[in-house]
């Protein structure tokens, strides 16, 4: 059982440097302070599970460097991947897209991220993990059996908000989409215009309802959150909804 607990907890320091790094990028890249990850607390949990992947599959045993760097990258790559599908089975939204990076693959994954999740699993497995099974074994059992029932009691809680706060955005975003659709499907026999410019006109339509109205300005913390944590996000089913909630999001929608 204390085993356990301490994987855990080790679980859950290494997915708060994961969120910390993609917090700190994204501020910088995006020019604003960005909490990036799918939960509200600070934590990005695909780092903690390719962590201990890394830490599982290789600490224990002696490696030269490059070895390592090049088994690692590829294990949490696979896991990013596979995080990436399963999102997007579970969800009908493709959380991120690296399709404008080069050497990637159906934009889940891309050669960038991999050459950093194998220089951040070296730095892990010669320098981080070392110091934080010194400051980790310090923990008494029972201070560690309370920490991890408290992370457990609080991540049980974030998570279940998060996904019931998606639940009802897939639902504006339905109703939505169906009033998108509709004025689309009004204007079929209107040629010559694309129709992301239809879209664009969708505002000045009959279509665009004090219901719509209702549907765009609805204010939810968690979907704000979840959109500005994910500018790439795209939803599978209701593409064209989640742009106009976006726009409105960002201020381009009034």
């Amino acid at each position: 059982m204390e085993s356990i607990c301490m994987w855990f907890l080790w679980f859950i320091i290494y997915s708060f440097m994961g969120w910390l790094y993609e917090s700190v990028l994204c501020s910088i890249t995006g020019g604003k302070l960005t909490n990036r990850g799918f939960l509200t607390g600070p934590i990005c949990p695909i780092y903690g599970f390719g962590a201990v992947a890394v830490l599982v599959m290789f600490y224990p045993f002696p490696m030269k460097f490059y070895l390592l760097f090049l088994f690692s990258a590829v294990i949490t790559t696979t896991i990013e991947y596979i995080t990436s599908v399963l999102l997007e089975k579970i969800f009908h939204t493709r959380w991120w897209d690296y399709t404008e990076q080069k050497l990637n693959i159906k934009g889940r994954v891309c050669i960038l991220g991999t050459i950093v999740f194998g220089t951040f699993s070296v730095l892990l497995v010669k320098i981080v993990h070392p110091f934080i099974i010194e400051v980790t074994s310090a923990i008494s059992k029972l201070l560690l059996f309370g920490l991890c029932g408290v992370i457990v009691a609080v991540g049980t809680v974030d998570f279940i908000v998060t996904i019931m706060s998606f639940v009802s955005l897939e639902g504006r975003l339905k109703e939505l989409e169906e009033q998108i659709l509709g004025f689309l499907d009004s204007q079929k026999k209107r040629t010559g215009e694309w129709k992301a410019t239809l879209v664009e006109k969708f505002e000045t339509s009959e279509f665009y309802t004090e219901r719509v109205k209702k549907l765009l300005d609805h204010k939810s913390f968690q979907q704000s959150r979840l959109m500005k944590a994910f500018p790439k996000m795209k939803s599978i089913r209701y593409y064209h909804a989640l742009e106009k909630i976006r726009d409105k999001v960002n201020g381009r929608l009034k």
